[in-house]
């Protein structure tokens, strides 16, 4: 999430969200690429767009959120949801950061439904024993039966 504000142009300040094409779409100026651009230079590309239709726009930027990759744990664990993505995260941390196995979780047929649609099951002993180590990518589901 980004936050748009242009000083004594309350109708055109924002808060938005990064759109997963890297772009974000504000009033009169439509949409402008965001993704790899620092603030600064977001707000250069703000101010020159608005420049032709408000006079003398001053405009600052706030990165507000991040919300790069994420990884979703779903099924018997303690708590859970969706969680970013570490670099080279697999399964037993994603299992960590939902807080672990619940009391009756199935321990041997934990899948992982992969972004691209395959699918592979794991046992619970193997990744702790460091027999099977898999790892994540964005998108990716843990399921725990």
């Amino acid at each position: 999430m980004v936050e748009v504000s242009v000083w004594k142009e309350p109708d055109l300040s924002r808060t938005l969200p990064v759109r997963p094409d890297g772009k974000i779409t504000l009033p009169l100026v439509g949409d402008l690429d965001a993704a790899g651009k620092t603030p600064a230079e977001l707000e250069s590309a703000v101010q020159q767009k608005l420049s032709g239709l408000v006079r003398d726009p001053r405009v600052t930027v706030l990165v507000r959120d991040i919300n790069g990759s994420r990884v979703y744990v779903t099924g018997m664990v303690a708590h859970p949801g969706a969680f970013a993505l570490r670099s080279s995260m697999d399964v037993l941390q994603a299992l960590a950061m939902a807080g672990g196995l619940a009391e009756f979780a199935d321990r041997g047929e934990i899948a992982i439904l992969h972004a691209d649609g395959t699918r592979h099951v794991v046992d619970y002993d193997d990744l702790v024993n460091g027999k099977v180590r898999r790892k994540l990518s964005s998108g990716d589901t843990v399921v725990v039966p």
